[in-house]
Order: structure tokens, then sequence, then C-alpha cells
């Protein structure tokens, strides 16, 4: 399988990429970055991407024959551009690419926990940030009710990511997932697809221990 990567360079989507490379589904990847990476292998082509707002002909060429994308681009921030805007023109630049495979292409959407659909809703804690990925999830949603036949959005809402397991398990054990987890998740939801549009941090620990679990059966 081949699959397109974001946010490489990052703590999840680096650990992503580590996944992608030892998983034996995946047979290629191509890493959209704004700089090289550090990690180099005979899977992975890096293509330098200064501007994720705009995709050159040449780029989309490269594209084309991508089955499943893993969106991990984003910033602990509010900036709208990353959150909103960058998604939605990946979305649309990859669908132009891939329109004609004949074939459902699966998008892995990194979100997060509490993460609000709804504008009009009053929150507390971290409204604007919450609000901002609530629109790009809505966004995304649309943008597979209207190519539902080529396109299945699937959107995973992890809260604390944590490296291994955290002491958080003896509190609030529901609310942490070990990065391990997100990633084989993240992974195995591309290469399979799913049956959800969204996945809670729950279900999304669920989705990442099987992965993990078979990947261990099979080595």
């Amino acid at each position: 399988m081949r699959i397109i990567l974001t946010g490489s360079s990052g703590y999840i989507g680096g650990s992503v990429l580590k996944r992608c490379i030892e998983h034996p589904s995946v047979t290629s990847i191509i890493a959209l970055s704004r700089r090289d990476l550090e990690t180099s292998h005979s899977k992975l082509e890096t293509i330098i991407l200064k501007d994720f707002a705009s995709y050159e002909p040449a780029v989309l060429a490269r594209l084309k024959d991508a089955e499943a994308c893993i969106w991990s681009l984003g910033s602990y921030g509010t900036n709208r551009e990353i959150h909103v805007d960058l998604p939605v023109a990946g979305i649309k630049a990859l669908y132009s690419a891939i329109k004609n495979q004949g074939r459902r292409f699966h998008f892995v959407y990194l979100s997060g926990g509490l993460c609000e659909r709804d504008q009009a809703k009053t929150l507390w804690f971290m409204p604007e940030a919450r609000h901002m990925r609530g629109e790009a999830e809505t966004k995304l949603l649309d943008f597979q009710n209207e190519h539902s036949d080529q396109w299945q959005s699937t959107i995973v809402r992890p809260l604390a990511v944590t490296n291994g397991e955290s002491l958080m398990r003896f509190v609030l054990p529901n609310w942490y997932i070990p990065l391990a987890e997100l990633a084989a998740a993240m992974v195995d939801l591309a290469i399979n697809g799913s049956n959800e549009t969204f996945l809670e941090n729950a279900d999304v620990r669920a989705h990442g221990q099987a992965a993990l679990t078979a990947t261990e059966s099979r080595s």
C-alpha cells in the first residue's frame, strides 16, 4: 500500500512514519514536508512542499497512485491556517490527484479530544482551539459526504498523548493514550479503513492495542 503522510517531523507524525516503515502492508511512503526528514528508508520518498495550501501539477502526479493519507500536521496553538485551511486545501488537492483510481481513498485525520463541532456552543476551556478543530472536522465530514463513493475520512480524537504508559492510568485511565498505540491505530485505519467516522480516545486505544497485538503475533 502507498500512503501519504504529513507532519512526519513532529512528535506524533514521526511515530506514524516509523510505524509505516515497520508495517509489512505499507510498501511505499510519500512524506509531504517543509524540510528534509532525518529518517531515510527504501520505502520513503520525501516531497518538499513549502506551501501546504498549494500543490503543483508535478506534485499531484506523484500522489496519484496513493491509497491513503494520514494527516498529522498541526500545532498546539490556535493557528487557523494550520488547523482549518491547510487540511481543507489538502483534501481537495489529494482528491484531484486520486479521483480516477476507481477505489475508495482513506483519509485519517489527527484531531483531538474535546473538540466541538457546534460553533455556537459556549466553551469555558480552550474555546478557540476546540471550536477550530471542530470546524475542520465538519469540513472533512462534508467533503466525505460529497464524495462518499471515492473518499472515506476517519477522524481520531486522542486526549493526552504519552511516551509509554502514564501515571494517569491510576487516576484518569481514559484520558491518555501511549504514542505507540496512537500511531498503530492511525496506520491500521489508513490500511483497512473504518466503519466509524469518529474515534474517541478509548476507541483509538483499543484499535491501537489490537494492531500492536497483531504485529506481535506475526513476528
